[in-house]
This record gives structure tokens, C-alpha cells and sequence, in this order.
């Protein structure tokens, strides 16, 4: 009998590695990011996975760039039902491999703005400003 294979050891003392979480798909790249739907091999949650782009101009000194390091500090300390929730960075096998993983959503306003074709109505402008303030 075969045995199991070991987990994923943790790339840096005190993090995961991005080896515990099964890509699914690519759901979107941005300026700052690409982002993947996964699953968490230990407790199969699905979540999503913002892969956080370490080169260009854009980096502080000690190589990590300034809005990632507010993005992360934000949603750390944030906790709102509609915003997305940070549940832990995880690191890649290189140095310059850097993952949030994030609360998995079905729907997020960017995709919704880009799938309508006229502007919002003062009514749905209203409700998702309500929302957003809760």
C-alpha cells in the first residue's frame, strides 16, 4: 500500500505554500495581479488566489510594491460584509512568489459595471451605495 503524500511543507517559516491550494481557473488580471479560483487541499474551501506581481517601478525597498503592502494591511484589519475578506498570505516556491488568499465571491461590482451595457439607474446607483455603507 502506497502512502500518502506528504503535505505541502511551508515554503517560509511561519507561512503555507500556494502548493496547498489546487488552481482552478484564471478568473481575472489586473495591474497589480493575477487572480485564480482555488481549493484548498486540507479543507477543500474554495477561495481565491491574488497572485501579487513583484517586478516593475512600482516596488519599495524591500521589494514588495506599496499598494500590495496597503492592500494587505487594509484587508487585514477590515471587516465588512461587503468586502472581501484577507483569510491568509501564502508564498510560492521563489521569493517573488506572493499569494493573498481571499474569500471566494460569485460577484464583484467591476464585473457587474462591465457587463452593463447602459449606466446604472438612480435606484440601483442608491442600492449599492446603501450597500456598500452598511
Amino acid at each position: 500500500m502506497a502512502a500518502a503524500p506528504a503535505p505541502a511543507a511551508p515554503a517560509r517559516p511561519g507561512c503555507r505554500s500556494v502548493s496547498a491550494f489546487h488552481k482552478l481557473e484564471k478568473l481575472g488580471e489586473g495591474t497589480y495581479g493575477s487572480v485564480y479560483a482555488a481549493r484548498d487541499k486540507e479543507t477543500e474551501q474554495l477561495v481565491a488566489l491574488k497572485r501579487i506581481k513583484l517586478s516593475g517601478d512600482n516596488l519599495d525597498r524591500e521589494g514588495m510594491p506599496q499598494t500590495s503592502l496597503r492592500e494587505v494591511g487594509l484587508l487585514h484589519r477590515l471587516r465588512h460584509p461587503h468586502v472581501v475578506s484577507l483569510l491568509e498570505v501564502v508564498v510560492g516556491s521563489k521569493l517573488d512568489s506572493v499569494f493573498l488568499v481571499l474569500e471566494r465571491v460569485d460577484h464583484d461590482l467591476s464585473r457587474l459595471i462591465d457587463s452593463t451595457p447602459a449606466p446604472f439607474t438612480p435606484p440601483v446607483v442608491k442600492r449599492l451605495a446603501v450597500q456598500v455603507s452598511r
